[in-house]
């Protein structure tokens, strides 16, 4: 067994100071110094205590730490004469662990205090006067970081005079080395801890800067799609007026030196005119299309019905052959509530019935049905399906894309291009299906604005 140890070693003055600086660089390392005022119960050093109260038979234990200015009381079972407080701080000027094991006269291992109303160190204490407590017995062994630095103690007291064997000091040396090492547990948790939140603000910081620029690249797109609206426009006008002239004056030139220019002149004229022709019906496809994203969407409350029969009116003699039907299917208690841009959703039936007229069969009539369909969990859905050609399967989502047409003349490659574009606007999604019996089904759903509540 270990002698108890009463020491009052001298060390000099610069020396003393040299030592406080490194134990409390080694509280800041055990992140000791930031310890609240009123510290959080901690079960290990909790168990420490309660063990040398146990194992000394004194009347209180506690683990304290000791910063610059404050003894913090991290564990405290029992009590003594006076007013013993649990965890929390008092001056370090008062501290019995200070007295002991710091200063000049510093004890580095188990030091006994039979009655510290006598002792010098430890008389005037306010644990001693009964200002705190009343502590006349006093057992103490200092917590050691590893490289040997005061990190606080472990200490019993009682109210009366008494002492310690060598089999008690023993176990109170070993329990300060387990409350040494609870500390150091609590070291690396709290490194781990902080290593984990420095890693999920980096994580932060780099959402933050990838959403920065996404936010960033948003707006120069959007930028860019102004511009390129804006000179879709201009140059759908700037080409559109010089081709009106060319294919006015080739229409002239027809009519009025038909005969003059014989047969294969008729003819080469007759192709320019018609290419010219094509041409026109480009420009004004691609414009459309620009125009589709250009201006806010403002669904509303629209007359499907009515917006199809303008739509055959415009279409004109185009669709003057096909038999276009129109249905209606409200949900479950007759309601029925399309909402859409109006203008968005005329260019949706215009191009989706153009298709659907251009890429009909020869050998049977045209036939055309739209339905209208409200969806049981909200919004509502349009459905033009056709009997003509049909849409081949690996072809069925390539045919929404730009210049993507099929084998009928007279296309251009934009029109479905343009619906896909019109039906994402609304927050909808646009789908080609085969329709039985044959023939092509485009069916555009619209979801609702504030999709309903879920059933609790």
């Amino acid at each position: 067994m270990s002698p108890l140890r009463h020491l009052d070693p001298s060390h000099s003055d610069t020396h003393a100071h040299s030592e406080e600086d490194a134990r409390r660089a080694a509280l800041r390392a055990h992140d000791l110094l930031a310890v609240p005022e009123t510290p959080d119960a901690d079960p290990e050093l909790d168990a420490v205590v309660r063990l040398a109260l146990a194992v000394t038979g004194a009347s209180a234990a506690a683990v304290d730490l000791l910063d610059a200015h404050r003894q913090l009381r991290l564990a405290t079972t029992g009590t003594s004469e006076g007013t013993d407080p649990a965890r929390g701080t008092t001056d370090r000027r008062e501290s019995l662990a200070a007295r002991l094991h710091t200063g000049r006269h510093a004890a580095s291992d188990v030091v006994v205090v039979h009655d510290a109303r006598r002792d010098p160190r430890l008389r005037d204490s306010s644990w001693v006067d009964g200002r705190l407590d009343r502590v006349v017995f006093a057992a103490s062994t200092p917590l050691r970081s590893a490289e040997g630095h005061l990190l606080g103690s472990l200490s019993v007291t009682a109210g009366t005079p008494r002492d310690l064997t060598g089999e008690q000091a023993d176990r109170l040396r070993d329990l300060a080395g387990l409350a040494v090492a609870a500390l150091d547990r609590r070291r690396r948790r709290q490194v781990t801890l902080l290593a984990e939140v420095e890693h999920q603000r980096a994580l932060l910081t780099a959402a933050l800067a990838r959403t920065a620029a996404l936010e960033a690249a948003g707006e120069r797109l959007r930028r860019s799609n102004d511009e390129l609206t804006h000179l879709a426009a201009v140059a759908g006008h700037d080409l559109a007026a010089p081709l009106t002239a060319v294919i006015g004056y080739l229409d002239l030139v027809l009519d009025v030196h038909r005969g003059d220019l014989g047969a294969q002149g008729s003819q080469w004229l007759g192709t320019a005119l018609r290419a010219a022709h094509r041409m026109q019906g480009l420009i004004e496809a691609v414009l459309v299309h620009s125009l589709a994203d250009g201006e806010r969407c403002h669904p509303r409350r629209v007359d499907v019905r009515d917006v199809l029969r303008h739509v055959v009116e415009d279409l004109g003699t185009s669709c003057a052959a096909a038999r276009i039907g129109y249905t209606e299917v409200p949900a479950p208690g007759g309601t029925l509530d399309p909402q859409a841009d109006p203008v968005l959703l005329r260019q949706l039936l215009q191009n989706l019935l153009a298709n659907a007229v251009r890429h009909r069969r020869p050998d049977r009539p045209c036939r055309i049905e739209v339905t209208v369909t409200a969806l049981p969990a909200g919004g509502w859905e349009l459905a033009v399906a056709d009997n003509g050609h049909g849409i081949p399967a690996d072809q069925r989502d390539r045919v929404f894309a730009m210049f993507t047409s099929g084998p009928a003349p007279g296309g251009h490659g934009i029109g479905l291009a343009t619906c896909r574009r019109i039906v994402t606007r609304h927050g909808g999604s646009i789908t080609a299906e085969p329709t039985p019996g044959g023939g092509a089904t485009l069916r555009a759903t619209f979801f609702p604005a504030n999709p309903p509540a879920p059933p609790t």
